[in-house]
């Protein structure tokens, strides 16, 4: 049984799906899932989106849906559990949906987002873009990351739940093991889930080219940045 719940999904109408969003976020304690699940909708009229929550074993962890800050220990016994549960529901809607990893974007919300930032250390990315909202790694990555994905790491600096330190610590380990990542920090908001992050996200996906384009263009030998940082006011 698998741990995710479906609250929401929608399909384009009229049109083959072109592409795939997979948002995991617990709706009972983010008012504002709705109103993201709209926006990408509105952006991307050819995606299917899905909006993923916590069921079966999530529901009872109780510090992770009463969003207690979970200790390293906490966060890597959470990874570590549901690992192959994210996973195979991420790879059950690419099939059904006939959708490739390349087309696809995982968005993760919170302490929840763990899981998706984990996924980034793959050999084989399940995604285009990974993206997170105040969330952190388990562990950070420390081998060579693949490029055939961009990591999209948004943060508030006043986010209480997980320190915004962790998503900085993120983007230099990223930067370390040559992988393609950008970072934004916003400083007004008290939440990382917030509507100014959101937008910045979305303008991400329509204007940032995946570090492997710039790459291949340039004979795959000059030396390119690997990460982008934007701080918001």
């Amino acid at each position: 049984m698998s741990v995710f719940a479906i609250e929401h999904a929608l399909q384009p109408q009229g049109g083959a799906i072109a592409q795939l969003f997979i948002i995991f976020a617990d709706t009972s304690r983010n008012k504002n899932v709705e109103r993201f699940f709209q926006h990408i909708a509105k952006t991307f009229r050819e995606a299917a989106i899905i909006l993923a929550t916590p069921s079966g074993a999530l529901l009872h962890h109780k510090a992770l849906l009463e969003e207690q800050a979970l200790n390293d220990e906490e966060i890597r016994a959470l990874v570590n559990t549901h690992k192959q549960d994210i996973q195979g529901f991420i790879k059950a809607f690419q099939a059904q949906l006939k959708i490739e990893p390349i087309a696809t974007a995982l968005v993760g919300v919170g302490q929840l987002g763990s899981l998706v930032l984990e996924l980034a250390k793959l050999e084989q990315p399940l995604a285009g873009r990974m993206i997170s909202f105040g969330s952190r790694f388990a562990e950070l990555p420390n081998r060579v990351m693949s490029l055939e994905q961009t990591i999209h790491l948004l943060h508030a600096s006043k986010d209480t739940l997980v320190p915004v330190s962790h998503t900085v610590t993120a983007q230099q380990a990223i930067a370390m093991c040559e992988g393609d990542a950008t970072i934004d920090v916003a400083h007004l908001p008290e939440t990382s889930f917030d509507e100014e992050l959101m937008k910045q996200m979305v303008q991400r996906l329509l204007t940032c080219v995946p570090l492997r384009y710039w790459k291949e263009a340039q004979g795959g030998g000059a030396e390119v940045a690997s990460t982008e940082d934007e701080t918001l006011h």
